[in-house]
C-alpha cells in the first residue's frame, strides 16, 4: 500500500511539473520594464526584448522581459499610482533620476561596481544628469545634449535666405522666421518656426527653456531654494514674452499647424529646436527633407544645454527581482548594445568612446561641438521637478494661447513653484 501511495504522489507531481512548468523548464520570473519615451520604442521594446531572450536568459533563465508602453499623456499619474501603492509597480522604468530617486523615492542607487563603471565609460557632460546626491541612478539610452536648430534648406532657399547662414541670435531668428511664413484663410499655413503648444505642459516648459537661458533667466534660484525673484525676473519675462509674441503679435508660429515635428517633416514649418534624436526620426520618417542643423540661437548668451528632462533607466528599489535587474543594468553597459541602440534610433551614443566615432559626419556634428565647447546653461535637479515644470508649463501655455502676458502668467506661477521647492524639506 505504501508503495502505490508513493506512485501516486510521483505521478501528482509530474502532473503538477508539467502544468506549472511548460515545456519542463522552470516558469518564466517578469521583468516588466515601463517606458514612456515614444520614440525609445524600438530600443527598448524591440532590441531589448530580443537580446533579453537572446542572450541574458542564459545567464537568467526563468526570467523574461515585458516592456510596456506607458502613454505620455497621463504617464505622472500611472507611475505615481503604481509606486505609491507598491501594486504592478515596473521593476526597471524610463525617467528622470532627481524625481525618482528624490521625490518619490523609489529608484534604487546604481551598485558600486556600476558606479564606478558608468563614471569612467560615460560621455562626461551628461553624468550629472543621471544622478542624484553625488550619485549614479540611471543608465541613459542616449547622450542628451539638448536641442539644437534644424532648418529646411529648400523653404530657406525659396524664401531668399542663406541656408549657410542660420540665425545666431533670437532677434536674427525671428527676422528669418518672417520671411517663409505663409498665411491662409485660417492663419498660418506655413510657419517660420514650429513651436509646441499642445501635450504634457511639463514638455511644453521644457521647449521654452532654450529661450529662457538666451536671456540669461533662470526657473529658480541656484540655491534651488525660490523661484521668486528668478522665474518673474524681468529676463524671464522677456523671454517669455518673446516666445509667445512669435504666435500672437509676429505670427510666425501658430498653435494650429500641427505638432512641430510633424509640420517640419511635412515641409510646413522652416525651422525648430529639437534634440539630436530628430536626425534618426527624419532619416526614418522624412528621408525626402533637405534639412540642417545649427546651433541654438544666443540672445544675452548661448543657452548651451537647456534641457529638463534627460530619460534614463532605472531599478525600482522595491523590485522582487532588483539584483536580476542589476545584472541587466551590468548587461546592456556595453560598447556592443550601446552602438547598436544609437543606430536604431539615430541618436547619439552613452559610451564616450563611441561617442567620438559615432558623431563624425552626423548632419547635427558642428552644432553638437559647439554645445560640448561651451558651459551648460543651469540644470534644474530639484526631487519634484516633474511637478514645478508641469505648473511652468501651464504659464507658458497661457501665454501661447494670449490668455495672460508673461509678467502675469509668471507672477502667478512663481509663489507655485516656491511651494514645490520648499517640500524637498519634508524629505530630507
Amino acid at each position: 500500500m505504501g508503495k502505490k501511495i508513493r506512485q501516486v504522489l510521483m505521478v501528482f507531481s509530474l502532473v503538477l511539473l508539467i502544468v506549472s512548468y511548460p515545456g519542463g523548464v522552470l516558469a518564466e520570473k517578469v521583468i516588466n520594464y515601463w517606458n514612456f519615451v515614444s520614440e525609445y520604442e524600438a530600443a527598448y521594446k524591440d532590441y531589448y526584448t530580443k537580446v533579453f531572450s537572446e542572450e541574458f536568459q542564459k545567464l537568467h533563465p526563468d526570467f523574461r522581459l515585458n516592456a510596456v508602453t506607458i502613454p505620455y499623456e497621463g504617464s505622472d499619474a500611472k507611475y505615481i499610482a503604481a509606486f505609491s501603492a507598491r501594486i504592478n509597480a515596473p521593476d526597471m522604468f524610463v525617467g528622470k533620476v532627481p524625481y525618482f530617486a528624490g521625490g518619490l523615492g523609489v529608484a534604487d542607487p546604481a551598485p558600486a561596481d556600476l558606479q564606478r563603471i558608468w563614471g569612467e565609460v560615460m560621455v562626461e557632460k551628461i553624468q550629472d544628469f543621471v544622478k542624484y546626491e553625488g550619485k549614479f541612478y540611471g543608465w541613459p539610452l542616449e547622450t542628451d545634449l539638448g536641442m539644437t536648430l534644424f532648418y529646411n534648406v529648400d523653404i530657406f532657399k525659396q524664401a531668399g535666405l542663406d541656408p549657410e547662414n542660420p540665425p545666431t541670435t533670437l532677434t536674427e531668428l525671428l527676422e528669418y522666421a518672417k520671411k517663409p511664413t505663409k498665411y491662409g484663410p485660417t492663419g498660418v499655413t506655413q510657419a517660420g518656426f514650429a513651436l509646441r503648444y499642445s501635450g504634457n505642459p511639463r514638455g511644453i516648459a521644457d521647449k521654452w527653456l532654450p529661450f529662457l537661458h538666451a536671456f540669461g533667466g533662470r526657473l529658480y534660484g541656484p540655491q534651488g531654494k525660490k523661484a521668486s525673484g528668478y522665474l518673474d525676473a524681468p529676463a524671464a519675462i522677456e523671454s517669455l514674452q518673446f516666445y509667445g509674441d512669435l504666435v500672437n503679435k509676429y505670427k510666425v508660429s501658430s498653435v494650429t499647424i500641427g505638432k512641430p515635428m510633424d509640420a517640419f517633416s511635412r515641409g510646413r514649418a522652416a525651422m525648430l529646436y529639437r534634440e539630436s534624436w530628430v536626425v534618426g526620426w527624419l532619416d526614418q520618417n522624412a528621408p525626402d527633407i533637405n534639412y540642417r542643423v545649427a546651433p541654438l540661437c544666443k540672445q544675452e548668451r548661448y543657452p548651451g544645454i537647456s534641457l529638463l528632462f534627460t530619460q534614463s533607466n532605472m531599478v525600482y528599489k522595491f523590485s522582487p527581482y532588483k539584483d536580476v535587474v542589476w545584472d541587466w543594468m551590468r548587461f546592456i553597459t556595453s560598447k556592443k548594445h550601446d552602438v547598436n541602440i544609437a543606430k536604431i534610433l539615430g541618436t547619439l551614443p552613452v559610451f564616450a568612446e563611441n561617442f567620438k566615432k559615432m558623431m563624425r559626419g552626423r548632419p547635427d556634428e558642428e552644432a553638437v561641438k559647439v554645445i560640448l565647447e561651451n558651459p551648460s546653461s543651469p540644470y534644474y535637479e530639484d526631487p519634484f521637478i516633474n511637478e514645478i515644470a508641469f505648473r511652468i508649463g501651464e504659464a507658458v501655455l497661457e501665454v501661447l494661447f494670449n490668455k495672460k502676458t508673461a509678467e502675469e502668467a509668471l507672477k502667478d506661477a512663481a509663489p507655485d513653484v516656491d511651494a514645490l521647492l520648499a517640500r524637498k524639506e519634508l524629505i530630507k
